[in-house]
């Protein structure tokens, strides 16, 4: 990606601002053709098979943030890189083709490379989905009459602008400006503002942070496990883990406080939220380090977002939960991500 995982400083920005990309395994018609682009031609094509003849080519979904207002559904960008080289999909004099290049800075609310995405189905890893161009507004992505071609067309065939997209097991994300990968098979530690290293304690059930940490091994270990969005714009979702004496451990919230249980990862969670899904975000614009915002909702209902900190106050320095106020700085709940 072009930029860091985007906070959430959208009230100012009047044009779309890039909040991660997605790796895609396939885009698919209502055929079950596999879309196939050609940049020799600056065109797609819907295919029986895949073609071995662009075989390393890889699909990518920019993601934006939601203009506020607006309910068109979720902005983003498709992308297809190949070697070195990297093509976008655009509208251009109203016919669909591939302009080679990296994503650009969009400062206004329309562009040749911003589709409308919304999606229909249920709950499984893929579903219909329709891009709606918006730049030429009422028209979609769409495959030809004979289901060959990528076009732009309106909604005259519901079946024909329907997409189905297949994400893939990892995510792109701005951790790589930094060389590091973000997996479940990279070790990481993570450190607070004071230069303390998160450890686990599976005996207390707690994470704590020791100016020492970073001498515990496994107990300041971590893997950042990442999941498939369940929601737009939340932030990467991940499960952080620990290995300790061959024994398995998550960080959990529960009751409001967070703790470490032993547990395997499960394979999937089938809600927007869960005592286990953190999603990592920016700690500030254009800031090295990142907060960990919950994906639970508490009780009583309220809109404030909770994230993982640390009490300064507490010579234990218990990893806690903390809510977070749009625009300011809190140090506690400030943390830096470094490959082992």
């Amino acid at each position: 990606m072009d930029g860091p995982i985007q906070s959430d400083h959208f009230i100012e920005t009047k044009g779309f601002e890039h909040v991660r990309c997605l790796k895609l395994t396939e885009i698919k018609n209502f055929q079950n053709y596999f879309l196939t682009f050609r940049p020799e031609q600056s065109s797609g094509t819907f295919e029986s098979d895949k073609d071995p003849e662009v075989k390393g080519g890889t699909l990518y979904l920019d993601t934006y943030k939601e203009l506020p207002g607006h309910t068109d559904g979720l902005p983003v960008a498709i992308s297809y890189r190949i070697g070195n080289r990297n093509y976008i999909v655009c509208v251009e004099n109203d016919l669909v083709t591939l302009k080679e290049g990296e994503l650009p800075n969009i400062p206004s609310v329309s562009s040749e490379f911003i589709f409308y995405k919304s999606e229909y189905g249920g709950e499984d890893k893929s579903k219909d989905t329709t891009f709606e161009s918006s730049v030429k507004r009422g028209f979609f992505l769409a495959c030809s009459e004979d289901g060959r071609n990528l076009i732009l067309e309106p909604p005259t065939k519901l079946e024909a602008f329907k997409l189905e997209i297949h994400f893939g097991v990892t995510f792109s994300d701005d951790l790589a400006d930094k060389n590091q990968t973000v997996n479940e098979n990279v070790p990481y530690h993570i450190r607070n503002s004071h230069d303390d290293f998160l450890i686990v304690q599976p005996e207390e059930c707690v994470a704590t942070f020791d100016p020492n940490g970073v001498e515990k091994g496994e107990q300041a270990t971590f893997y950042m496990n990442i999941y498939r969005e369940l929601a737009t714009n939340d932030g990467l979702p991940v499960i952080f883990s620990c290995k300790v004496d061959n024994k398995n451990y998550l960080l959990c919230v529960q009751n409001n406080s967070v703790i470490i249980k032993e547990s395997e990862l499960p394979e999937e969670i089938p809600t927007e939220t869960s005592e286990l899904i953190f999603y990592v975000k920016e700690f500030s614009n254009g800031h090295s380090a990142f907060r960990f915002e919950s994906s639970l909702k508490f009780e009583p209902p309220t809109e404030q977002r909770f994230c993982l900190a640390w009490n300064k106050d507490d010579p234990v320095k218990k990893l806690i939960l903390k809510p977070y106020y749009e625009g300011r700085i809190n140090e506690s709940i400030n943390f830096f991500i470094e490959a082992e």
